[in-house]
């Protein structure tokens, strides 16, 4: 998928053991800017990286890694790049797993945009340490990822490219490419949640999808709620400073 607005010599980083893996630099601003490319990534989960996978990423010069998936899931699958040297790994979970051994599904968020809705009204003072990470000197190049690279990395580089000035209809296309490029390991937890035949499998299924609605969703709430990503960021302690260094860093121009 090409992006109207972007200018795009390679988004997506193609490895064996990772789909979603892309730059989200080329991105037009509203002021005629563009996002510097190899700057910060965004992925699903590393855990099962190649030895090839792990040379092409650390090709992108990457000194941070801010794993946002829970410390479970962490256990089960470690970060291929967690104790490389000279890479900084960060592993910040944006909230508690709280669909850990569940049998009643009813106290979950039962769609993607209540979920959503949820991680910005509940998760800012993480979301705003992923920030302080970020800004932090030495800290780029980095990469963001969970899972899929779909849900809490997705809303996190939403409110980075909103903090940047990049427009809602291109935020939205970047979100929607993890349908394209992650698509063999959604159909994998797809089929898993269906083979599990109980209410928690279905309600994964719900969580799996990616579709504009979800993150459409959340970026009105964010505009209703908090106006943009700069103010909520303020808002949940992030300095005013750390934002301009971040725009001074992720902007070309």
């Amino acid at each position: 998928m090409k992006h109207q607005n972007s200018r795009e010599p390679q988004r997506q980083l193609k490895l064996e053991g990772a789909h979603n893996a892309r730059d989200i630099g080329g991105y037009r601003t509203r002021e005629g800017r563009f996002t510097r490319w190899g700057k910060v990534w965004r992925s699903d989960r590393l855990s099962e990286l190649t030895a090839a996978d792990e040379q092409k990423l650390l090709q992108q010069r990457i000194r941070t890694v801010i794993d946002m998936r829970f410390v479970s899931e962490v256990q089960r699958n470690p970060d291929r790049l967690a104790n490389h040297p000279g890479v900084n790994y960060i592993n910040l979970p944006l909230h508690e797993d709280g669909s850990h051994n569940v049998v009643d599904t009813s106290a979950l968020p039962p769609t993607l945009v209540d979920y959503y809705r949820l991680l910005l009204d509940h998760t800012g003072h993480n979301i705003r340490r992923v920030f302080e990470h970020l800004a932090a000197p030495g800290a780029l190049p980095a990469l963001l990822h969970c899972t899929l690279g779909k849900d809490r990395t997705g809303i996190v580089t939403m409110l980075l490219l909103d903090l940047l000035g990049v427009p809602e209809e291109t935020i939205v296309e970047d979100y929607l490419l993890t349908a394209t490029y992650c698509q063999p390991l959604l159909e994998q937890f797809r089929a898993e949640a269906r083979q599990s035949g109980t209410a928690f499998g279905e309600w994964h299924l719900r969580m799996l999808e990616c579709d504009e609605h979800a993150i459409t969703s959340a970026l009105w709430h964010l505009r209703r709620r908090y106006g943009n990503a700069a103010l909520y960021l303020q808002a949940h302690g992030l300095q005013a400073s750390q934002i301009v260094h971040l725009q001074n860093e992720l902007l070309e121009g």
